[in-house]
């Protein structure tokens, strides 16, 4: 059989630096003066920490616990889509004539500016329909950034109980 050990009245030496003390309430195990593991009456210390009392109990009112953290599949949103309106607010089309028909434009330029109006108006509107259209792209890149920001912040969350789970099973938390 091998070495068994020197034994002392407070304290075993083992082989290769290894030894057993008893300090007054605390029991050490070191190697080569380095406390690895501290027991006393407070509790567990570990690689020279200060046994300390098991913490209290965590809370966890999220159940669903797994070991797998997953990369995050959210990036960063898509810049803004911006887009120039370059046609101007038309000004008001002119005040109905006198002409032959109540309403009417009773000159050619008074006919002339109705139809620029009318015109730019189009040409207003289809630029803010484009605008609109590019805002619809932006909020559906930023609803997908935030569901893939969900699923991250739930993997994170499902981790961190296998962790807290794993805590618990050695006593190292309550």
């Amino acid at each position: 059989m091998g070495d068994l050990g020197t034994f002392k009245a407070d304290a075993i030496e083992f082989g290769d630096g290894y030894s057993l003390v008893r300090i007054g309430d605390a029991l050490r195990f070191m190697r080569r003066g380095t406390i690895l593991f501290e027991m006393n009456s407070t509790g567990v210390g570990l690689l020279g920490a200060t046994p300390a009392a098991q913490g209290s109990a965590y809370t966890q009112t999220f159940a669903t616990a797994d070991k797998t953290h997953v990369a995050d599949g959210s990036a960063a949103a898509a810049a803004a889509t911006a887009t120039s309106i370059a046609a101007a607010v038309p000004a008001a089309a002119p005040a109905g004539g006198t002409g032959a028909a109540a309403g009417a434009w009773d000159t050619a330029a008074n006919r002339d500016l109705a139809i620029t109006t009318i015109n730019d108006l189009r040409t207003h509107a289809i630029e803010m329909d484009l605008d609109y259209e590019a805002i619809l792209v932006d909020v559906a890149d930023i609803r997908a950034q935030f569901n893939l920001l969900r699923t991250t912040v739930a993997d994170v969350k499902q981790l961190a109980n296998s962790v807290i789970d794993d805590l618990q099973s050695l006593g190292l938390v309550g």
